[in-house]
């Protein structure tokens, strides 16, 4: 998020545990028109079609970060034996971004949404946080293009860490 900005996210936590790997929603890093009639030009989305061979890092899906996420889980054979989840949004009632005014003028936070996943792994002492947030940022139009098109792009961060139980 840029700096400077204030922000009130709301939510919820549940305690249930998942069936498999697979309860990790889509999170979309793909660049979309602010407005819902325009459309880029000059190949502005091309980036996120390269093929996965010429990939800087093809093991890592840039349209859909989460998918870091459960593969870790995968990848380690770690079954989940309780999990606790908290989800916040800056979309709701109560919630919100404050911008300051430089941000205003040059690109805008307009919403948050953060999950995070608290997991206790079989036959480890190991606690381990997981957690997914998306900040959309929107930007002013390309004053290069013949009709200036306002972008939202959505900066997606995704981690796993853990941590060893002392005894």
């Amino acid at each position: 998020m840029p700096h400077g900005n204030s922000i009130l996210l709301l939510g919820t936590s549940d305690n249930a545990v998942p069936v498999n790997n697979d309860f990790f929603d889509k999170a979309s890093t793909v660049p979309t028109p602010v407005n819902k009639g325009d459309s880029f030009q000059f190949g502005y989305t091309d980036g996120f079609k390269v093929p996965e061979p010429l990939r800087l890092f093809p093991e890592f899906n840039q349209q859909d970060p989460n998918t870091f996420l459960s593969e870790t889980l995968t990848k380690n054979n770690q079954k989940i034996t309780a999990m606790t989840t908290i989800s916040m949004s800056s979309n709701n009632a109560s919630g919100g971004i404050l911008n300051i005014p430089f941000g205003d003028n040059v690109v805008k936070a307009v919403d948050m949404d953060a999950t995070f996943w608290i997991q206790q792994i079989e036959g480890s002492d190991t606690l381990q946080l997981q957690y997914s947030q998306t900040i959309n940022l929107n930007f002013p139009g390309m004053s290069f293009t013949a009709k200036p098109i306002p972008v939202i792009w959505p900066h997606v961060t995704v981690n796993t860490l853990k941590k060893v139980l002392m005894k």
